[in-house]
């Protein structure tokens, strides 16, 4: 039996005399070969995918705008910039969204998205007004959300907040809204919220042009003095204890002053008292109030003529003094009541006290 040597490759990587490569260099070669073949019919695929998605098919037939009853939709889409045949995919959803942004004053957020096959669906959310705003004699409308709607108007938006001394750095519509006073915007979101919060609707104004004495107009009856800011939260929700109490006291009708003191303080409240005077009868008091005043004197002479007739009368001068003096008194007496009626009035109509002594209020 002859014996197979085998022969060491050369220097070549072939075999001496034959020319063939090692099966396991073959075979690596022809992995090589497969994995760009592959490579390449991939590149043609994708190549092919993409010019059929961004060139032939995905144009679109159907604009849909949502959620909007202030502007019109035809209007929206001419703004946006699509129209029918363009490409879904080659369609820029964020610059669309920039140019409704800038058009749409009364919208606070917009949504542009893709509905396979061939849509395009705007979604609108409206703004909701929260606010006017006062500087130099116009007026501002402002959004929930922060934004200027409007600017430079005569007259506030009826029902809503009016606000005071905020001075607005930017006054162009569609801007956010900014403070000169970088503590006045934080200072607003929190009264707003603490309006809401405290269920205080018939608030009308607020004046923050001191930020350390806070005004608050209550249905145009009541000005609420809070002080600063700090714990505004539980001033507001103390204020509205505060107001409950006195309505029911007034029967709705009480107008004056708010001061808030402190936690332990508590607030006083002042009485105008030009407007809660008791109701009279504008015809007869006038004479009632007269012949009051008339009949009381008559008494009173009267008492002061029996007293003089009994000092005379009597000869010691101790015990008819103490009759006298006891009279006197009596009368005295009389005359003060009546006073104290008239005057009674005045003090009920102008009452000015702190909370913790004139009224009692569960918070």
């Amino acid at each position: 039996m002859n014996d197979v040597v085998k022969r060491p490759p050369g220097q070549n990587g072939r075999y001496p005399g034959t020319g063939q490569r090692p099966p396991a260099k073959r075979r690596r070669k022809r992995k090589r070969n497969m994995s760009l073949y592959y490579i390449m019919v991939f590149i043609i695929v994708a190549f092919a995918v993409y010019i059929l998605t961004f060139y032939v098919f995905f144009r679109i037939d159907n604009i849909t705008v949502k959620g909007t009853s202030l502007y019109d939709p035809e209007q929206v889409i001419a703004v946006s910039g699509m129209k029918k045949g363009d490409n879904l995919f080659r369609t820029d959803t964020s610059q669309v969204e920039q140019n409704l942004s800038g058009f749409m004053v009364y919208a606070d957020e917009i949504k542009v998205r893709r509905k396979l096959p061939s849509s395009i669906v705007i979604t609108v959310t409206e703004a909701e007004p929260l606010y006017n705003l006062e500087q130099n004699g116009r007026y501002f409308l402002v959004s929930k959300s922060g934004k200027i709607l409007e600017g430079d108007m005569t007259a506030p938006r009826s029902g809503l907040l009016i606000v005071k001394g905020f001075e607005i750095k930017d006054e162009t519509p569609n801007s956010p809204l900014e403070s000169k006073d970088n503590l006045k915007g934080k200072i607003l979101e929190d009264i707003s919220e603490g309006l809401e919060n405290a269920g205080l609707s018939d608030v009308l104004s607020v004046d923050m042009t001191d930020r350390t004495d806070i005004k608050l107009n209550y249905d145009n009856r009541i000005e609420i003095r809070l002080g600063s800011s700090y714990d505004i939260s539980y001033k507001l929700n103390y204020t509205k204890a505060v107001i409950q109490s006195l309505e029911d006291t007034y029967d709705g009708s009480y107008k004056g002053t708010l001061i808030y003191h402190s936690a332990t303080s508590g607030m006083s409240a002042i009485a105008d008292e030009t407007v809660n005077q008791p109701e009279e009868n504008p015809d007869s008091g006038d004479d009632t109030d007269g012949a009051d005043g008339n009949q009381n004197q008559e008494q009173t002479a009267e008492e002061n003529n029996q007293n003089d007739e009994n000092i005379g009368d009597n000869s010691t001068g101790d015990e008819p003094e103490e009759e006298g003096a006891s009279d006197n008194e009596a009368a005295s007496d009389d005359t003060t009541s009546t006073g104290d009626n008239s005057s009674s009035g005045d003090d009920t109509s102008t009452p000015s006290f702190p909370l913790d002594e004139g009224i009692s209020v569960d918070y």
